[in-house]
């Protein structure tokens, strides 16, 4: 091992624009994150929203493992004249109103491009249990909506 070291030091110091292969690592503390992420659209006229309001809920996580959200947006056509006069979005850990519900809020602001256009993005770590769905919900909606949740899936010890 010790000779390896030397010899890895000897040829970085002689050819310093080579690269050494680099070794195969294991952190036995996190065994293992598998990325995560899914795109939902939703119409207001489509019957996917009413009033401003559109919720949005996502596959459910596979039994076994935990989802880990650490990112969300939604793009979508808006009007402060819907629903409670709020433009944004939340995502939570189940369906709004089930006990043990947490939410995190991302606000809407007004998106590049044509007149009422908005964008509601954030990150956060919200956990979602095994066979739970996680649920976006876009406040202000007056068309078309897409939805984006980002994460990954941690398996759960027995």
């Amino acid at each position: 091992m010790k000779k390896a070291v030397l010899l890895a030091l000897a040829v970085s110091l002689a050819f310093p624009g080579v690269a050494l292969a680099a070794q195969a690592v294991q952190n036995v503390d996190e065994p293992g994150r598998n990325p995560w992420q899914q795109t939902q659209n939703a119409q207001v006229n489509n019957g996917d929203c009413h009033e401003g309001l559109c919720v949005i809920i996502f596959k459910q996580v596979p039994k076994g493992q935990r989802l880990v959200v650490t990112f969300a947006s939604a793009l979508f056509d808006g009007s402060t004249a819907l629903g409670t006069g709020v433009i944004d979005a939340s995502v939570s850990n189940v369906v709004p109103g089930v006990p043990g519900e947490v939410r995190a809020q991302i606000p809407g602001v007004r998106a590049a491009g044509k007149a009422g256009n908005y964008q509601a993005a954030g990150h956060m770590n919200l956990y979602v249990d095994q066979t739970s769905s996680p649920v976006m919900v876009v406040e202000g909606a007056s068309g078309s909506v897409r939805a984006t949740i980002v994460g990954y899936l941690v398996k759960l010890t027995q």
